[in-house]
């Protein structure tokens, strides 16, 4: 078995068609056009095919706006969250006030009740220590605790993209829209020099129920099928506002091309290929799979999670839920693997990356199934942006995440 069949072509196709459907938040119209691709890629190799379907709500005709108010009135440049609070057809205008990052910390010494509240953080996830992690759902919550009626957030950046952010899988409890960081220095120098300072904000959508789908073909051992690997390639949705051509195109054409090789290269253990739903809003999508088709991944010895590996650095994070880690064992493995090719796919430990969590590979550490959360999101610059495009993909990236794998499930499927 050679690795060298493991294409570069094939996946940067995966990843330029994937990524032309746009913006895919679950349940949208670009979502199922990314779904019934990943069905028809999978149903060629030979795997069957299924899915299980969700519900979700979905946002239709999004109206959002950031407005100053007041004798200089000024329009500023906005994306929303994934599935926010809503505001009435016609916005809220309301005092703002500046809370720092957020922290429920941020708020016990400010009154915020009926206001908007504007936060930053410097890095994705930061926490009030180097340790914690603080999503952005957290602090949207944190501000509706303190009465506040709105949420304007921005991540430290030296450019003019508006990074997005998965919030819930049901719509927020407060509307909340993402700005640039300059936007957000020059709105809180506003603020300095006016405390009273007023925002007219608007995030109006018609709500519908949708459904996304977490899709999974099975390709059956050939002497061993009770006993399964499962190959992650993590999620097909994105945030608001980003084609997501790293994230997360990338990992689900890894896992399409480890599927079209496999199939030339058949297993003694089931091989289970999957492309969920929900990541960026809680890993929820994982979440139902992991709780409901038992019948479909059966004596799993290991779940490799492949996310968004377009990244200048991958590897495997080793952060913690609940005391329990990602395997130990998988992923030293993987790092050897990838040594020995000439790769660099090193396990990280540092506790400001892997605070970030461990996205679709959460639900399976929960369960006490060894697996692995290979990613990258910390050393991509273009992060949940509209900068995450095909045209900035690094070529060859694709295939050191690739091999090491495919060496990795045929080492398990032997043992």
């Amino acid at each position: 078995m050679s690795v060298q069949e493991i294409k570069v072509r094939n996946m940067m196709k995966h990843v330029k068609a994937i990524s032309a459907f746009g913006p895919r938040p679950d349940g949208t119209a670009a979502d199922h056009q990314a779904i019934s691709y990943i069905k028809a890629e999978l149903a060629a190799t030979g795997a069957r095919v299924n899915s299980l379907p969700l519900d979700v709500p979905v946002l239709e005709d999004e109206v959002v706006r950031l407005e100053i108010v007041g004798p200089a009135p000024e329009s500023i440049p906005c994306k929303p969250m994934l599935r926010p609070g809503l505001t009435p057809r016609e916005g809220i205008t309301a005092p703002l006030i500046f809370v720092g990052k957020a922290f429920e910390r941020d708020f016990t010494q400010r009154e915020v009740k009926g206001k908007i509240v504007f936060c930053y953080e410097d890095l994705p996830f930061e926490g009030p220590t180097p340790e914690e992690c603080n999503f952005p759902g957290v602090k949207t919550e944190n501000a509706h605790k303190a009465g506040a009626v709105g949420l304007i957030f921005s991540t430290r950046r030296s450019d003019s993209f508006i990074q997005t952010w998965g919030l819930h899988r049901e719509l927020d409890v407060i509307p909340s829209v993402s700005v640039p960081f300059s936007e957000l220095g020059r709105l809180k120098e506003r603020y300095e020099a006016d405390p009273n300072l007023q925002a007219h904000l608007t995030v109006h959508a018609r709500v519908v129920q949708g459904q996304s789908e977490v899709i999974y073909g099975v390709m059956p051992g050939l002497t061993r099928p009770e006993r399964t690997i499962v190959i992650y390639g993590s999620h097909h949705e994105t945030n608001p506002g980003t084609p997501g051509a790293n994230d997360n195109a990338s990992g689900l054409a890894v896992m399409l091309e480890l599927a079209r090789y496999f199939s030339q290269h058949r297993t003694d253990k089931t091989l289970v290929f999957v492309s969920t739903c929900g990541e960026e809003s809680g890993a929820w999508g994982s979440e139902e799979f992991v709780k409901q088709k038992p019948d479909v991944y059966g004596q799993c010895e290991a779940a490799l999670i492949i996310d968004m590996v377009n990244s200048s650095e991958n590897g495997m994070l080793t952060g913690a839920k609940n005391g329990k880690k990602t395997d130990v064992r998988l992923n030293k493995m993987i790092e050897r693997y990838a040594d020995e090719l000439g790769y660099y796919l090193p396990v990280i430990e540092e506790p400001t990356i892997t605070r970030g969590g461990l996205g679709d590979s959460f639900p399976w550490v929960e369960k006490g199934i060894p697996a692995v959360f290979i990613d990258g999101y910390h050393s991509d610059y273009f992060y949940h942006t509209n900068g995450d495009l095909f045209e900035v993909l690094n070529t060859n990236v694709l295939k050191a995440t690739a091999d090491p794998v495919a060496l990795a499930v045929k080492c398990i499927d032997q043992e």
